[in-house]
């Protein structure tokens, strides 16, 4: 689970993914020539309350939709 941050920046994430840290959010319009079914990691850089940095990594599974 992701922990509570002040802001937050993708690091590492494939082209055209976006992060609402409003509501702790992906959003990737999946290009065709990717991998239907599969997981890709995610590096989000987050400023935590306490003035500190973390990295935090999400998997996200992706599962073909007919």
């Amino acid at each position: 689970e992701m922990p509570d941050f002040k802001t937050a920046s993708l690091v590492d994430a494939p082209n055209g993914m976006t992060f609402d840290a409003a509501t702790k959010t992906l959003d990737w319009e999946v290009p065709g020539e990717t991998n239907p079914n599969g997981l890709v990691e995610v590096l989000i850089l987050l400023d935590l309350p306490d003035g500190k940095q973390k990295y935090h990594v999400e998997t996200v599974e992706l599962r073909a939709t007919e």
